[in-house]
């Protein structure tokens, strides 16, 4: 990757951390989030899970096939209306990776990722909490999806 391009997307982060408020920046990276997943090779996972289940409310299947394709890091479990997920990997982004962005805001991206993953499945909004990130200087990336 161009060192210039790597700089710019940097910077980019930068700004938006800096000028926008915490809500609007977090607003944008999920956003971005959700276009990466719709338009990325996870799609296609999430699509096949969606139509394997016939009840969106059997959300231990929902998992399971979740878990078999690997979507949300493969190690999804449920607690009540609550499903806890993480990535003990270095961090899957691509983008993060080769562009060597080290924005605590960047984590935001993920967590839009995962909300789209689970309202196209679930078919109802669900909010999304990052818990742990490895760009937060955690040893694995942690979330809890909120039905």
């Amino acid at each position: 990757m161009d060192e210039f391009i790597k700089k710019r997307i940097n910077i980019l982060f930068q700004n938006i951390e800096n000028i926008a408020d915490s809500q609007t920046a977090e607003k944008i990276l999920e956003e971005n989030g959700k276009y990466c997943l719709r338009n990325g090779l996870w799609w296609e996972k999430v699509i096949e899970v969606k139509k394997l289940i016939d009840d969106k409310k059997n959300i231990n299947k929902i998992l399971s096939l979740f878990n078999e394709r690997n979507v949300g890091g493969g190690k999804l479990t449920q607690k009540g209306n609550t499903i806890i997920g993480y990535y003990d990997i270095k961090c899957p982004c691509p983008i993060k990776n080769e562009m060597g962005i080290d924005s605590r805001l960047f984590c935001k991206c993920t967590q839009g990722w995962i909300k789209e993953a689970f309202e196209t499945i679930l078919e109802q909004k669900v909010t999304v909490k990052l818990t742990k990130t490895q760009v937060w200087g955690d040893s694995i990336c942690e979330f809890i999806v909120e039905m």
